[in-house]
Order: C-alpha cells, then structure tokens, then sequence
C-alpha cells in the first residue's frame, strides 16, 4: 500500500473518530479520538530508530551463462527489523544502450525480494538502486535509505563443444622459407628531362625567393610615382617565381605519387553534389558578403562579417552530415586540428609570417575533406587573431585560408594532388604565393587605401611590396608540410578507419 493510501485510510478512520465524538458524547467517544490522534505519533515513534538504522544490500551472482537462472536479490538490514521498504531497482545494459528497465521492489522482515534478470543474450548487467524509503508501522511517514553500491552481472555465451579436429594427411607440401616482402608498388621512373626541368625550375625558384628576400628597403622599390625600376623588376620575378613553381608541380607530379592504398580510387573521384554546393557557397556567398562589409559597411563592422563568413564556412561542414546527426568524435578531430594551427602560430609570433596554419589547413583538408578543410583555415584565422588583435582583415583572412583548405580537400579527391612531400610542398608554396598572397594584397587596398583608390598602379605597389612576405610565408609552409604532412596524415587516417569518421 502506498504512503498515499495509508493516509486516505488513516484520514477516514480519524473523520469516524470525531463523527463518532460529535454524535456520542462520553467517554470511549473520548478515548476513541484520542486513540485515533495519538496512534500516528506512536508508531513513528517506536518505528523510527529502525527507519533511522535501516539499510539496502544487493546481491546476485557475478557471472552467469547465457539463459540460465540469475536472481537478484535485495537484503533490509538494520539495527532493529523495519516494517516495510520499498527499492526503486534499475537495471541498465551497458552493451545494449535503451534497453534499460526499472521497478519497485517491497521489503517486509528478513526476507529478500527477488527479481529474475534477463539473460536471454550477452550483456553486461548493472543493477543499482535508485530510490529507496523506509516506512512507520502504520505507513503514514517515510524516509529514505541510504544507496548502496551497484551490481555488475556479466552475462557469458554458453560453451560450445567443439568437434574433434580432422587429421591432416602426410603428404602436404612443406610450407615455403619465410623471407622478407617487398612492396608490389613501385613509383615509375622520371624521365631525364623531367628531372632536369624540375632542377632547374627549383633552382630558379630558390635564387629568385633569395633575391626577393634580400630588398628590404620598401623605399627603392616604390615612391610616390608608383613602381620604381627595382619595383618593376620586383613584379616580373613574382610572375617568373609563380611560373617556375607551376612548372615544379607538373615536373614532379608523378614522381611523388604515393602507394594506390593510400590515393582515392577513380570511381571515387568524383565530386558530390553536396560538394559542388559547397563549392558554389564558398565561390559566391562569401565574395559577396565581403563585398558588403568593404562597400556598405565602411570596413566598420568587421565583428559581424567575420561571424557571419563562420557561420557560410560551417554550412558547407554540416552538409557532411547528411541524413545523420553528426558524431562528438568528429568535431572534437576539428577541435583538435584548429586548436594544433592556434597554438602554432602563436608558438612562433617572433616570426613575422613563418606560422604552420597554412600547413595545417592543408593536411586537413587532404585527411578529412575539402568541407573539413575550409573550415579549420577559416576558424584557425579567427581564433587566433583573438591572441594577435581583430580587425577588418580576419574576414579576408579566413576567406583566404579557408579556400586553400577546401581546393586541398578538392584537388586530393579528383586525383591532382598526390600525398606525398614533394607535391604537397609544391601546391603549399603555390597556394601561398597566389592565393592567400594573391586575394590579401588586394585586399590590403581596399582596408588601407579605400575603395576609390583601387587602381593598377596601387594594386602592383600593393604586390610588389608584399612579395617578400609572400615568399616567407610559402618558405614556412613548405617547412611545416615537409616535416609534419606524412606522420600526421598517417595520424588521422588511424582515427578515421578506427572510428569511422567523416565517411
């Protein structure tokens, strides 16, 4: 009976007592209602050193086999008997998650209740309590009990006898010497004139990004006229150095093919339409949101139109989630990559330029997809700019840095970009001299200069000026990636198969 019903019974007894004194006067009338006031205090009183004593001991068996009996039982104990208990019991299979179930257990005496576990399959069973209360005499008071600790009860597969084992005949052939293995896959031979083009557009590259490292006085290449002399020899070996890198990727594209296990196959290569979407996103909804902040809104408001490229860089993101809801596992590998490209770049604030984002942005991008990659470049710009100061640039940074991620992703799926060193290198160094480099100069223009002064002769000032600075920051991502492109891809392709990320 529950706490609810005693006192409805108790209730109606103590409203005959007092009708019964109201219509009768004397004195078992009297003793009748006294009777009926004093009988709750007195049976909480001589139950409650009991309830106060009482406690809840589980016990079933640790192990069982599969559809065999399993009883679990639930012990009062105290210092003096109580009169009744009621247990809450849960039972929660831990390898079969939503199949949990619950119920109330009734305690009277010493005697145990039980309750019959389903052992129908293999589980790992936890019993535990999860309300418990201990009542007077009468039930009219309750209090609760103590919690003891839970119960796990393994439930095992029943042993299967196995057949005898078939003798083998005599005359197998022995089994061959063990001897060492070599990969099937061997890269293809690069033709003499090949590598002769490569060392020399290397080479040449190497002596111009020397040279352009070596002008620091920005006076001798501009002045108030425009282009200087050097200024315009500057601009042709920007033009000659992005030529010379272009003809080191096609040189040694096939060189640095790595192993066919490790590239997509070609059915694969396609892109979906939720890429090309992305694509679509990306080319044309950020542009024009830019375009917004510079024309409309004075490059004032560069708080709401960086949160506002956040939120265009994350749709494309979510978008790999297609008909399921995306896994904690999945951001986290995002969180961890953003987080590696923040703590890198501030790692090596001293040197101006000469930061791992670039590289980072990369590798996540190839690892775990274009969508992925667009966003790690796009929210490492923004977080970390909250250690270097905001301003109307994060936006373009994070347009910049976030396409770099996303063609990486692009150009790895459609088979154009191979994982090894060399061609992740090469398409580093590009990326940096022509596409962060070549978005960021003119948009230094229109955050400095203003839009009215946007013309050809500020636009070549902006990019001879800032080819220097180009240079390092590809000589740095050509770094990061050499060192740290192989083991970290290898990293997060364990994660991925491991955990079935982003498939």
């Amino acid at each position: 009976m529950r706490v609810w019903a005693a006192r409805a019974v108790y209730g109606l007894a103590l409203g005959g007592a007092v009708l019964f004194y109201c219509f009768y006067f004397g004195q078992l009338a009297w003793y009748v209602l006294m009777l009926a006031v004093c009988l709750p205090l007195f049976s909480l009183v001589v139950s409650l050193p009991a309830m106060l004593t009482a406690g809840i001991v589980l016990h079933a068996p640790a192990a069982v086999e599969r559809e065999k009996t399993c009883v679990l039982q639930v012990y009062m104990l105290g210092w003096m008997p109580a009169a009744r208990m009621e247990v809450r019991i849960s039972v929660e299979d831990r390898t079969h998650p939503g199949q949990d179930c619950a119920r109330w257990l009734h305690l009277r005496g010493e005697a145990p209740a039980e309750w019959e576990l389903d052992t129908a399959h293999c589980a790992a069973l936890r019993c535990s309590v999860r309300r418990a209360w201990v009542y007077d005499y009468l039930g009219l008071f309750r209090l609760p009990v103590r919690r003891p600790g839970a119960v796990i009860v393994t439930v095992r597969p029943r042993p299967v006898a196995l057949s005898p084992e078939p003798p083998l005949p005599e005359d197998i052939p022995p089994l061959p010497e063990a001897r060492e293995e070599t990969p099937d896959w061997k890269p293809p031979r690069l033709p003499l004139w090949r590598k002769a083009l490569a060392a020399v557009s290397g080479a040449g590259a190497m002596a111009i990004f020397l040279y352009a490292a070596n002008v620091t006085d920005l006076s001798a290449v501009v002045d108030k006229g425009g282009l200087t002399a050097l200024g315009q020899k500057q601009l042709a070996l920007y033009l000659v150095f992005c030529g010379l890198l272009l003809i080191l990727a096609l040189a040694i594209g096939r060189r640095s093919r790595p192993p066919a296990q490790v590239q997509l196959p070609v059915e694969k290569r396609r892109l979906s339409r939720r890429t090309t979407a992305a694509a679509a996103s990306i080319l044309l909804l950020i542009p024009v949101t830019l375009f917004v902040g510079v024309y409309y809104l004075n490059n004032q408001r560069y708080g709401l139109v960086s949160v506002l490229v956040l939120l265009e860089c994350m749709a494309p993101f979510f978008l790999v989630f297609e008909g399921r809801r995306p896994q904690a596992r999945e951001l986290v590998v995002i969180a961890v990559l953003c987080a590696i490209s923040v703590a890198g770049r501030a790692a090596f604030f001293m040197l101006p330029q000469f930061k791992p984002v670039m590289a980072m942005t990369i590798i996540s991008g190839v690892a775990l997809g274009g969508e992925s990659g667009f966003l790690v470049g796009a929210l490492s710009m923004l977080v970390s700019n909250m250690l270097f100061s905001q301003g109307v640039w994060t936006p373009w940074q994070m347009f910049c840095m976030g396409i770099i991620g996303f063609l990486a992703g692009v150009l790895f799926r459609k088979g154009l970009l191979r994982r090894a060193r060399g061609s992740l290198c090469t398409f580093g160094a590009f990326c940096a001299i022509v596409i962060y480099g070549g978005i960021m100069n003119p948009a230094s223009v229109l955050m400095w200069a203003g839009a009215e002064t946007l013309t050809w002769k500020t636009l070549l000032t902006y990019y001879v000026t800032g080819f220097p600075v180009d240079c390092v920051h590809a000589a740095a991502t050509v770094f990061f990636l050499w060192i740290a492109a192989e083991p970290m891809l290898e990293k997060l392709d364990r994660i991925k198969e491991k955990y079935g990320l982003l498939t």
